[in-house]
């Protein structure tokens, strides 16, 4: 009987062993999971930190130009580029959205979107800033570098 009760002690102390490293594996992915959490929300308050001093600059360079442009000058610069780029990307979308995908007969460059003579500052219209034109090929409207278009 000694061996039979030594076997049902070892197996028990196994049993015990085995579930005290499961409560260890199972606090140690609660401790995981609760540290996610916690870097979350850092993650969240620092980026509402950046957008706080987004727009804090914004209103200083806004309320201050011109001694913002003295220490912003490369800043204010690519602002203005990416301004430019944006508004010759959302005139792009607009052509593909104005595309008639039923029309029989392809554009003959005559179409309202289509204007030859250039202009000095961005089109009202069409949105294609000072540089581009929007020309038809016979198929499509498309923007063209070195000249732009107005209505």
């Amino acid at each position: 009987m000694s061996f039979l009760n030594k076997l049902i002690e070892t197996a028990k102390d196994l049993s015990d062993k085995a579930i005290d490293k499961a409560k260890d594996l199972g606090d140690k992915a609660a401790d995981q999971i609760e540290i996610q959490k916690l870097k979350g929300r850092i993650s969240a308050q620092e980026k509402e930190i950046t957008a706080l001093y987004a727009e804090a600059g914004k209103e200083f360079l806004e309320e201050h130009k011109e001694a913002a442009a003295v220490y912003f000058a490369e800043e204010l610069e690519k602002i203005e580029e990416l301004k430019l780029d944006i508004t010759a990307l959302e005139a792009e979308i607009e052509l593909i959205r104005a595309k008639d995908y039923d029309a029989e007969e392809p554009c003959e460059g005559d179409c309202d979107a289509c204007e030859e003579e250039p202009c000095e500052t961005e089109c009202d219209s069409c949105g294609a800033p000072e540089g581009k034109k929007i020309v038809c090929d016979g198929n499509q409207c498309t923007l063209v570098d070195d000249e732009c278009c107005e209505k």
